[in-house]
């Protein structure tokens, strides 16, 4: 008995993580695509002419090399001395190839803001002022500065890009955070399941 039971809820969590970490659950190939490429779109705004980046494409290339030039459909990127214009449908992720930031000399507010967008909303980043340590939940971006959400004071708090020094982190994509929390769901499941054999005499 407990062997079937043990097998039936195995299948009900399977089916769950299945649902649960699909991305666009509900929504049709196309709807999925269009809203992949307004993120991408969006992304590449935020990271701005200037940044040097690398693009995942949906046929699996990855591209490598500086944003020149962004308009309604594409972006081009500039490589050893060839610009290639790149779709926002055809790229499934983007990212700077130097995500991190340390300042060596005077601040590069551009370069910062690029490290901050990068990262994006929800992610954790450790950030350094002239005279300050924060770490915590990036909440906000705005043109001239972001809002960081403090783990220790639990407070948010307005930075400038002008006046970081350092940020460092680690972007975090939804599936990821998905699979993650389906994985400890079936941990403990598992380990729930157990216990009941062992007590039980399965």
């Amino acid at each position: 008995m407990c062997k079937m039971t043990v097998s039936f809820f195995l299948m009900i969590l399977l089916v769950h993580q299945t649902i649960g970490i699909q991305s666009g659950y509900g929504e049709t190939k196309a709807e999925r695509q269009q809203k992949r490429a307004a993120e991408i779109k969006s992304r590449v705004e935020g990271l701005g002419v200037g940044a040097v980046v690398a693009v995942y494409r949906e046929d699996g290339i990855k591209e490598q090399g500086q944003i020149t030039e962004i308009s309604d459909s594409t972006f081009k990127l500039l490589h050893r001395g060839s610009t290639k214009s790149i779709s926002y449908g055809s790229a499934s992720g983007i990212r700077l190839v130097k995500p991190n930031y340390k300042a060596n000399g005077a601040t590069d507010p551009v370069r910062v803001r690029q490290s901050v967008v990068n990262l994006g909303l929800g992610n954790n980043a450790m950030v350094r002022t002239r005279g300050e340590r924060l770490k915590g939940k990036i909440q906000s971006i705005d043109r001239e500065n972001f809002t960081i959400l403090s783990s220790s004071a639990g407070q948010p708090r307005v930075v400038s890009f002008s006046e970081v020094t350092e940020i460092k982190g680690k972007a975090f994509p939804a599936w990821a955070t998905g699979a993650i929390v389906a994985g400890i769901v079936a941990g403990l499941a598992m380990g729930v399941m157990l216990a009941a054999c062992g007590t039980g005499g399965c």
